[in-house]
């Protein structure tokens, strides 16, 4: 060996664990920020609401749908009298109506009702598209809707429409994560969501055909076998 020579020494990466503890407080470091960004966004929705309720016209349409609903604590569907769509929106509208007094101040609540389980339906759904998507897109997304005169003004109005469009949306996200994570189950439960849509409206068909078309145009642009055009059937 020449003098002065030092041993060359090799250096050995770091072990799996420290590798995936890395990883894991990189994710926590993004993961943070999204949730209190995500609950921020639902809360200044979730205020809104609660002023807007109070100034806003109720509509002709609200005074019957409320009264269609009340007519559940005491009566039957379809053996005493005929309900206007299928019934378990009604139910979901006659809980907040029992510990109302009054009919304005009853109808507000509902109101208030409906505007708080939008919010926490917001936060589920974007901790759901979290996983599939980019969580910046997400933000944006809400941020989007948020903004949206439609949303603020008639996303609390008293009507079933709103829980059916939920159970849609829930069983598109189930149906997504079918194609990503291949497991039945999602499947089932999207069918689940879609039936207990249509048992809140019959507006579940026109969503259901929306969400066939778009899953059969993500087929045709992205996967185009067999094997995920047998999910999308199912």
């Amino acid at each position: 060996k020449k003098p002065g020579h030092k041993k060359r020494v090799q250096a050995t990466p770091r072990n799996d664990g420290w590798n995936e503890g890395k990883t894991m407080q990189s994710k926590k470091q993004l993961f943070l920020p999204y949730n209190c960004l995500l609950l921020l966004l639902s809360c200044a929705y979730l205020l809104f609401e609660f002023f807007f309720n109070q100034y806003a016209t109720l509509s002709a349409d609200e005074f019957w749908f409320a009264h269609k609903a009340y007519e559940f604590r005491q009566l039957i569907p379809y053996r005493d009298f005929v309900p206007y769509k299928t019934v378990l929106g009604y139910y979901f509208l006659m809980l907040p109506m029992l510990l109302g007094n009054g009919v304005v101040h009853t109808l507000v609540m509902v109101k208030n009702a409906i505007a708080i389980m939008n919010a926490l339906l917001f936060i589920v759904a974007g901790f759901f598209m979290g996983q599939l998507f980019n969580k910046p897109a997400v933000l944006a997304s809400f941020i989007l809707m948020l903004l949206s005169d439609i949303v603020l003004t008639f996303s609390t109005n008293i009507r079933v429409d709103v829980f059916a469009y939920w159970w849609c949306f829930f069983a598109m996200l189930f149906l997504l994560n079918t194609l990503q994570h291949r497991k039945i189950l999602y499947t089932l439960l999207a069918g689940i969501c879609l039936g207990l849509g249509f048992c809140t409206s019959q507006k579940v068909a026109w969503y259901w055909f929306a969400i066939d078309c778009s899953l059969g145009i993500y087929w045709l642009a992205f996967q185009r076998n067999k094997k995920d055009f047998i999910a999308l059937c199912l």
